[in-house]
């Protein structure tokens, strides 16, 4: 059972000493998310994923995040979306890239903002 934010956390019981009855699992609502923290996907909803596409390793960037985005999808029943274009980016986004081989990064750099 999902709560209201779409996170599931399942804890189980101390061991009984009565064997015939099953564990039980339960559903309990995660803490809010730590300050400076954000989360890829909730209620079948990801945030995006910008790559660079006019740089050299546009390519491999373009296949390990298609991979990335199966994996959240699998796990979270949510699509992620990959953007090519910074100006369609909203909301949290995961940059893919490098320092000086991706604008968005290096426009970050210069403006000295964190690029955890």
């Amino acid at each position: 059972m999902k709560n209201d934010s779409g996170i599931i956390s399942v804890s189980t019981p101390v061991p009984s000493v009565n064997t015939d009855n099953p564990p039980v699992f339960t559903a309990t609502p995660e803490p809010a998310l730590p300050d400076g923290t954000f989360s890829i996907a909730s209620k079948k909803e990801a945030v995006q994923l910008f790559i660079d596409q006019y740089v050299d390793d546009y390519e491999g960037l373009r296949l390990v995040s298609e991979c990335f985005a199966e994996d959240v999808k699998m796990v979270s029943d949510a699509d992620l979306d990959i953007v090519v274009d910074n100006t369609k980016l909203k909301g949290s986004v995961i940059i893919a890239g490098s320092v000086d081989n991706n604008m968005l990064i290096n426009k970050l750099v210069q403006e000295g903002r964190s690029l955890m």
